[in-house]
C-alpha cells in the first residue's frame, strides 16, 4: 500500500512537472517553465485569465483553479474596485458611489472646493459632476429669505403667490420686529412679510388719534372741511 501512495505521487508529480497547469499540454525542452506553488506553467500561460497580464510567481490571485492579478481576482469574487485607482474596496470601507461608479473616500474631489469626498463631507450628484454636501446645497438648493442659507426641508412660502420666495419655518415672521404669524396671515409691502401694525406703519395708516392701523372704511377730512367715507383694506396673504 505504501509503494502505491509512492507510486501516485510520482505520478503528480510527473504531471506537475511537464504539463502546463492552464493550457494542460506538456511541456516541450525549448519552452520557458514557470514554477509557483507547486504548479507549473508555460511562460506565456502565466497570466491572468481576464485582463492577460502576465502575472509575477510571487504575487498572483488564484480562484477556482484559474490565476488573476489582484484587481481581477477581487471581479471575480465580486468585489467593488475604485474608479480612480483601480484597486478593490475592501469590505470594511464605505465606498463613496457617484456617476454610476464607486471610490474609495477621498480618491474622488468636489467639482468646486476640490476638497477630497468622505463619507462625512457626502457627495451629491448634478450635470455629471460631483460636490460635496456644502456646495452643493451652496449652489442649488433655494435660500431662505430671511437668513440666507439654503433650505432643505421644510419650507414657508405664500399659496396665493404674493410674496416671493422661501423661508425657513423659523424664520419666517415680521421683517421688521421678527415676530412670527400665529393665524398664519400676513401682510405683504415690497415682496416682504408683516405683521399688520408695522405694514400700516411703513403706509402711514395708522390712526393719528388712537395709533391703532386703520383697514376698513376711514374716515378723511375733506378740503371743504367735511369728512369723506373711503374703503380701505391692506393687502394680506397667507401660507
Amino acid at each position: 500500500m505504501e509503494d502505491l501512495v509512492h507510486s501516485m505521487n510520482d505520478m503528480t508529480e510527473h504531471f506537475n512537472d511537464h504539463t502546463c497547469a492552464t493550457c494542460k499540454h506538456d511541456f516541450e525542452y525549448r519552452d520557458d517553465v514557470v514554477h509557483a506553488d507547486q504548479k507549473s506553467y508555460h511562460q506565456a500561460c502565466f497570466c491572468c485569465q481576464l485582463c492577460r497580464v502576465p502575472l509575477n510567481p510571487r504575487h498572483y490571485f488564484e480562484w477556482d483553479r484559474q490565476i488573476y492579478c489582484e484587481r481581477d481576482y477581487h471581479v471575480v469574487k465580486r468585489r467593488v474596485i475604485c474608479a480612480s485607482c483601480d484597486r478593490p474596496i475592501t469590505s470594511n470601507i464605505t465606498p463613496i458611489k457617484a456617476l454610476g461608479r464607486s471610490y474609495h473616500p477621498g480618491h474622488i474631489k468636489c467639482y468646486r472646493c476640490y476638497c477630497p469626498l468622505t463619507e462625512k463631507t457626502g457627495a451629491k450628484e448634478r450635470q455629471q459632476r460631483v460636490y460635496c454636501r456644502k456646495d452643493y446645497k451652496d449652489l442649488f438648493l433655494p435660500k431662505c429669505r430671511s437668513c440666507n442659507r439654503p433650505v432643505e426641508k421644510e419650507a414657508v412660502s405664500a399659496v396665493d403667490g404674493k410674496l416671493q420666495g422661501k423661508w425657513h419655518l423659523k424664520c419666517f415672521g415680521c421683517h421688521t420686529c421678527h415676530e412670527p404669524f400665529p393665524d398664519n396671515t400676513f401682510y405683504v409691502f415690497e415682496n416682504l412679510p408683516y405683521c399688520r401694525r408695522h405694514y400700516h406703519q411703513l403706509n402711514n395708516s395708522l390712526c393719528r388719534s388712537c395709533d391703532d392701523p386703520i383697514e376698513g372704511l376711514v374716515l378723511k377730512p375733506s378740503r371743504a372741511g367735511g369728512s369723506i367715507l373711503l374703503a380701505s383694506l391692506a393687502p394680506f396673504a397667507k401660507v
